[in-house]
């Protein structure tokens, strides 16, 4: 008996994505990644809850860095 191949949905993009892989058809890399620009885009229609979360993290991220370049090493205040 023949085994049966699983079903994937109809214009589903992971679908399309393992259907590409399956073939061997690539994009070049000019098409392959999404432009500074479309992203800005795509992010501006994105709720404002996810971007500004997305900034506090930032700020958080950047934060901790200043924080740790202010430190000093501990063998430098030492005394003995």
């Amino acid at each position: 008996m023949a085994a049966k191949k699983k079903p994937t949905a109809k214009n589903s993009l992971v679908g399309n994505i393992n259907k590409r892989k399956k073939a061997g058809t690539s994009r070049s890399k000019s098409k392959s990644t999404v432009s500074k620009k479309a992203y800005s885009a795509m992010e501006h229609n994105w709720p404002t809850k996810a971007r500004s979360a997305k900034k506090r993290t930032a700020k958080k991220r950047t934060a901790k860095k200043a924080a740790a370049k202010k430190r000093a090493p501990r063998s430098a205040t030492k005394t003995t």
